[in-house]
């Protein structure tokens, strides 16, 4: 996953951001992705979406209760860069435009997108795992071995999704799109 910026839809201001900071952290070949996150504030559950803007950082992967020492050192430097943004956008907001555009030539910043919700209350759309019928939290697959550790990568219909205990192949069923 590397750095993760998630920015609310339809905010500017923090899309400009992310791009700064993505740049900064050496973007897509410094594994620096932003996502822009499609739910509507008043529905996110989280601090930013009491907040004219939000910006989210996230390193990973890290596992549940382990402090990767890398992890928090991309997260400061994430968070510097952030902080720096601010800094320079008050003291010329001109200046740091014209950088963007110069970094981001033809004004397109390169954003991920997570796929559609497809139930209510869901804040992206999910992809089914397989589960044990008697207990849902213990999985009957396992993340296929050609996109595991592969965030941000398309994978496309007919492509090896999961993989079963007896070796069965489970592909992409194309739920949320052909790619």
């Amino acid at each position: 996953m590397g750095t993760c910026l998630i920015v609310p839809e339809g905010d500017v201001p923090m899309v400009r951001a992310a791009a700064y900071v993505a740049h900064k952290c050496g973007g897509e070949k410094g594994e620096a992705r932003i996502l822009v996150h499609s739910m509507p504030r008043n529905q996110r559950p989280d601090v930013k979406s009491i907040a004219r803007h939000g910006l989210t950082i996230e390193v990973g992967p890290v596992p549940q209760g382990v402090l990767r020492h890398d992890a928090v050192e991309k997260t400061e430097k994430a968070l510097h860069f952030f902080l720096e943004y601010l800094d320079l956008l008050n003291k010329d907001k001109a200046g740091v435009i014209n950088k963007l555009k110069e970094w981001y030539s033809g004004g397109k910043v390169p954003v991920y997108r997570s796929a559609k919700a497809s139930a209510p209350g869901e804040m992206s759309g999910k992809i089914q795992w397989p589960s044990d019928p008697e207990n849902p939290n213990f999985p009957q697959v396992l993340v296929h071995k050609s996109i595991q550790d592969r965030d941000f990568h398309k994978i496309k219909k007919g492509d090896p999704l999961f993989i079963d205990l007896n070796g069965k192949v489970i592909p992409y069923s194309g739920s949320h799109g052909e790619e």
